[in-house]
């Protein structure tokens, strides 16, 4: 099963596009490179098409559509920064003679994902926006569970490390630089700082 399955239903060419990608992490980085920026530019190209808040830029490259004002602020700092890895391993992949190495691939795929993901959270249709997928990752906001006094973040739990959970007291967790775990009771949330 693909960690991409979220994006069949909507979007399958971005889906065929980003499972691509994700097959090829192991066997061939730069092929992922190359697949994961051609599956940022599918999802560029769709939201210019049905999101009419973005205005088109001066030019149509991708370059150009991402650092558009309309589109930087549409998607924000943190989905920007990954949507610019992608494409700048993507362009190291087809224009450079270096090797690329197993991690840049990874790493391509890995931000692909998130930038996916985004994408499915703020514009799937219906329900579908709050319902946990077969992949284990959800479609909406990040969500957690206590269990036997640990805390397991649902989504992304091989990126944050369980933490111990104590008593009806507020906590503040900070997890990476730019998440932070509020809790309080048995109810916890990843919020943006």
């Amino acid at each position: 099963m693909s960690n991409f399955a979220l994006l069949k239903a909507e979007w399958p060419d971005l889906h065929d596009a980003a499972t691509k990608a994700e097959a090829l992490v192991y066997p061939d980085s730069r092929s992922v490179c190359f697949h994961a920026r051609r599956a940022l530019e599918l999802a560029v190209h769709w939201l210019y098409k049905h999101d009419a808040a973005l205005k088109l830029p001066y030019q149509d490259h991708l370059s150009a559509l991402i650092h558009a004002p309309s589109f930087r602020n549409a998607v924000g700092p943190a989905t920007f920064a990954r949507i610019k890895v992608v494409k700048d391993l993507g362009n190291l992949a087809v224009h450079s003679h270096k090797p690329v190495r197993q991690l840049d691939g990874l790493t391509a795929a890995k931000e692909l994902f998130h930038v996916t993901f985004w994408l499915a959270r703020t514009y799937a249709r219906g329900a579908k926006r709050h319902q946990e997928s077969q992949t284990g990752f959800l479609k909406g906001p990040p969500a957690c569970t206590i269990t036997n006094g640990l805390l397991f973040l649902a989504s992304f739990a091989s990126r944050f490390a369980p933490c111990y959970f104590s008593g009806n007291r507020r906590k503040i967790l900070k997890i990476q630089s730019s998440w932070r775990l509020v809790s309080k009771g048995k109810l916890c949330r990843l919020q943006k700082t």
